[in-house]
């Protein structure tokens, strides 16, 4: 049985063997975010067990706040009246494929992605692709230089294209 609900991801597994009667299998998955994985792991008939922890995350402890301010917030949003601007009643946008230097996201569930370490006064190409079918961005592609010590916000406008 798996279940798949963003944050979580389970998976529980039973097996019994008619043929060997007494083998019994149990294993579970739970993975959260894809940040943290634990697994376990049991079959009586060899007597193995195993468990195991993965986290996946990265940790400043210089800034326990979790805001580092050599970062670009990236912010897809659906731009009703094709201005190029947020507006308050433009939504975010889900299903966006953005690679800034060879640093990929794909940003669903309502949350902004996010890129760190980002050098000051350094050019950055970020590359946008739009994954849902009918919606395009006006430029794929676009320059980047991070001037202030402070989290940069890019503003990604996400256009229908029927027309």
């Amino acid at each position: 049985m798996s279940i798949y609900n963003k944050p979580f991801d389970y998976d529980f597994t039973i097996s019994y063997s008619k043929k060997q009667k007494e083998l019994f299998t149990f294993k579970f998955t739970l993975n959260y975010d894809d940040w943290f994985k634990f697994k376990t792991y049991f079959n009586n008939n060899t007597n193995n067990y195993n468990s195991s922890i993965r986290i996946d995350r990265y940790i400043d402890l210089k800034n326990l706040s979790g805001q580092n301010l050599n970062s670009i917030k990236v912010i897809p949003f659906l731009d009703k009246n094709k201005n190029g601007k947020k507006d308050k009643d433009e939504e975010f946008f889900n299903n966006v494929s953005v690679n800034l230097n060879g640093d990929k996201q794909i940003i669903l569930n309502n949350k902004p992605g996010y890129f760190s370490n980002i050098g000051m006064n350094m050019k950055y190409v970020m590359n946008i692709v739009v994954r849902t079918y009918g919606y395009k961005v006006k430029h794929s592609e676009m320059n980047i230089i991070k001037t202030t010590n402070q989290i940069l916000t890019v503003y990604i406008p996400v256009e229908e294209n029927f027309k």
